[in-house]
Parts: C-alpha cells; sequence; structure tokens
C-alpha cells in the first residue's frame, strides 16, 4: 500500500518534489495601528483587563473583514494583528478581461468597506484605526500546503482504510501550514513591506494605499478590453481616476479611485510609486449620486 512501510505520508511530501506554479494576484495587507502598545507598556506583561481589551479590539478586526468578504477566488488569513486577503487572477485574455476587471472592482470594493468599518469602530473605541495597502504581483506555489498529525504516523502502524487511531481521537489537526495562497508571494511581499515603512515614507495614518503595480495591471486589462475606457482629471481634491464604459448604461463606469499626490518610494528594497485613495465610487452606484469617502 505505501511505497515505504517505515516512512510516513509526510516523509512521502518531504520526498516529493513539485514543479513551481507561477501565477498572478492582488493582495492587500491590513494592520491595526498601535497594537504593540498594549504590550510595551506593561513590558509585554498585560493584565486580564488589558487581555480583554486586546482580544475584543482584534475579535472586531477579525469580524469586520470577514464579513466583507464574498471572493470565491480569494483567500484570508489572519496572523496577530494583521489580516491578509488576496485575489487570484485566472489566466488573462481579451476574452475574460472584462470579467477579471469586474471581480477586481468588487474585490477592492469589499477592501474599501471593511477598512471604513474598522476606522468606525476603532474611532468609536478610542483606538487609532488600521493601515490598509493593496498591491499586484506574483506568487510560486512550491510545495505542500499542510501536514496534520495523521501524515506522522508511520505507514506500517497504520490502518488499511482511513484515518489512525491517533488522528481519530484528536480530529487530525493542522500541525505545519504553508498555504499555497500565499506561498512565496510578491504581492504580500510588497504590500507589507510599504507598509512598514510606515510615516517616514509618508504612508502613515489610518489610511488606504493602493501601489502602481495595482493601475499598471487593471490598465493592461482595459487596453485588452473593448468595452471600457480609462480616464484621468485634475480636481481640486486630487486625482480622479474612472474606469468608465464605452458604451451607455445606467451606471456610467465600472469604478473609481480620487487618489492624493503620488509617493514616491525609491529604496534599495522596492521602487515604486504609492496613493493615498481619498474616495472609491464602485460599480454599483452612479458616481454623480455616491461614492466611498475614505
Amino acid at each position: 500500500m505505501y511505497s515505504n512501510k517505515y516512512s510516513s505520508p509526510l516523509g512521502d511530501k518531504l520526498q516529493n518534489k513539485i514543479k513551481p506554479t507561477i501565477s498572478l494576484n492582488l493582495c492587500a495587507w491590513s494592520d491595526l495601528l498601535g497594537f504593540s502598545s498594549h504590550f510595551t507598556k506593561n513590558n509585554w506583561k498585560p493584565s486580564e483587563q488589558e487581555w480583554q481589551k486586546v482580544t475584543d479590539r482584534l475579535d472586531s478586526f477579525y469580524k469586520i473583514h470577514s464579513r466583507y468578504f464574498s471572493d470565491l477566488n480569494g483567500f484570508m488569513f489572519v496572523l496577530n494583528d494583521g489580516v491578509i486577503k488576496t485575489h487570484f487572477l485566472e489566466k488573462v485574455s481579451k476574452d475574460n478581461s472584462i470579467n477579471i476587471l469586474h471581480g477586481i472592482e468588487l474585490w477592492i470594493r469589499n477592501i474599501i468597506m471593511a477598512h471604513i468599518s474598522i476606522f468606525e469602530e476603532e474611532v468609536s473605541n478610542n483606538f487609532p484605526g488600521a493601515r490598509t495597502v493593496i498591491a499586484f504581483g506574483e506568487k510560486s506555489e512550491y510545495s505542500f500546503s499542510e501536514a496534520r498529525i495523521d501524515d506522522f504516523v508511520l505507514n506500517y502502524t497504520r490502518p488499511k482504510d482511513g484515518f489512525s487511531n491517533i488522528a481519530k481521537g484528536t480530529g487530525n489537526p493542522i500541525i505545519i501550514s504553508n498555504p499555497k495562497e500565499l506561498q512565496m508571494n510578491t504581492a504580500l511581499a510588497k504590500a507589507y513591506i510599504l507598509d512598514d515603512m510606515g510615516s517616514k515614507k509618508g504612508i502613515g495614518g489610518s489610511s488606504l494605499y493602493i501601489d502602481e503595480s495595482v493601475l499598471i495591471f487593471i490598465t493592461k486589462l482595459v487596453k485588452m478590453s473593448n468595452i471600457i475606457t480609462i480616464n484621468k482629471s485634475d480636481t481640486e481634491e486630487g486625482k480622479l481616476i474612472s474606469f468608465e464604459y464605452t458604451e451607455e448604461f445606467e451606471r456610467p463606469w465600472l469604478f473609481g479611485l480620487l487618489i492624493d499626490t503620488k509617493i514616491n518610494i525609491n529604496e534599495e528594497i522596492i521602487k515604486t510609486n504609492v496613493y493615498k485613495i481619498k474616495a472609491y465610487y464602485p460599480n454599483d452606484e452612479h458616481p454623480e449620486e455616491f461614492r466611498f469617502e475614505l
């Protein structure tokens, strides 16, 4: 039944080498501001009351992000006070470019709504809010994504069918986790690096930022589509980028972004331009009647 009775399912996973799969994705990294102060002010020994404050804040942060997550092509991962949200992109072609654009619009909209809701919740509890950065990039799925307790059981002790006794008794929990959705993900890396630069590089406060890599990719999709055009205009509030339908519809825009002045990042680790989003015009509302204010 097993290639090596003295090995285990984990042993087989360790021996197996797969050809890496490279794909495209968008990623948003969002983390709570001032979170370490909960611990540093008491030298990392919070009281029971402070622990309650910490967990209440995290619980709200987690649940709001979960509420605004409906992406069947996405993945969400929580790590301490940070949330990662990805959106995976199928192979791009002229035939599916407009569908991909609609998927991106909905994903960004949910990021916007979560960010706003978290800010409102944070302010109501005298907390500083969260900062969110969106980036585009590639990822490489290069190995197995998890190992459960059953994977550690030697082959010669296993039943012919089904799980081992220890797996049945423990519920077969995950022992090792390397989610394929996050394996060597450059979009995640860029979003995290930019957020970590913070106010010293102009990426400060409880704001939402978008890396130019996202805009460059969306522009490529628009050029492949024959029903969307991009219009850019300078307003008193900032630069307005509207992705508009070339045909007449009740709602004329795929979506729109009002962005602040360019933040140039010219560091050894990354060279890019970043923009703070000031307002977002969703697909399901007329731009003259509604927009999300950030």
